[in-house]
């Protein structure tokens, strides 16, 4: 579970669906949104508890929150925002969904965020790749998955992430116009070798293909980041 959640774009926690509401579980990128070097640090941060990770006014529940102001996507996925405060004392406002999960036989909310600046960012036209941002892959998604389940079907779709590790060394080594024409590349091979896929740019050098044909999505994907990386021309500097 913890490798497959540490490469989602976002925070992810789950929650356990009971009067507590203890953090089971949280990602790295969860814990380096608040600011935490480890989970035993974000649990000392937050007690242990989504009361403690929202720092948006009086203690309210997850439940509650979902119950009384979090917008239904029609999916089984509800929609938030609320505010944190990390461990260097600062107020950051984010946004995300949350959905009701049983794993193990036991019950939780799992829950995505991102720091709303981001997804601002991300809504953006995006001048230098041209692809769509988070927020509007999402958009595009979360239909496509409810449609799915309502016709009994699994399986169909597959999510693919992509990352530019130590892309900003490439910046640093080639400035940031040389950057930005990476990016494009990468923008580029995804779409060629995805070509009935939605690719959408999450966020810096990271990227995201809901493909729909999974005939030889393994060697597409090799494919795209052998291309970027003969571009890239680093070995410390890849699509992965």
């Amino acid at each position: 579970m913890h490798r497959f959640f540490d490469v989602v774009p976002g925070a992810f926690c789950l929650v356990t669906a009971d009067a507590e509401e203890r953090i089971a579980f949280a990602s790295q990128e969860a814990l380096k949104l608040f600011g935490c070097d480890a989970f035993a640090q974000f649990t000392q941060l937050t007690g242990g508890c989504f009361r403690g990770m929202a720092a948006d006014g009086p203690a309210v529940s997850l439940c509650d929150r979902i119950n009384c102001t979090a917008q239904d996507s029609g999916a089984g996925y509800y929609f938030l925002s609320f505010s944190i405060r990390d461990a260097k004392g600062h107020f950051v406002q984010v946004e995300g969904s949350a959905r009701h999960v049983c794993i193990d036989g036991c019950e939780y909310w799992s829950l995505l965020f991102v720091d709303m600046r981001q997804r601002v960012a991300g809504i953006e036209s995006d001048a230098v790749t041209g692809l769509m941002g988070m927020h509007e892959f999402y958009e595009k998604g979360v239909p496509l998955a409810a449609d799915d389940r309502s016709r009994g079907v699994y399986g169909t779709r597959c999510p693919i992430f992509f990352d530019i590790t130590d892309f900003k060394v490439y910046n640093r080594l080639h400035g940031i116009e040389a950057g930005d024409a990476c990016l494009g590349r990468v923008a580029d091979a995804l779409r060629s070798h995805f070509p009935e896929g939605i690719v959408a740019h999450l966020a810096a050098d990271s990227f995201v293909v809901l493909d729909s044909d999974g005939t030889g999505v393994f060697s597409r994907i090799e494919a795209a980041c052998t291309e970027v990386d003969a571009a890239i021309d680093n070995p410390r500097i890849h699509l992965k």
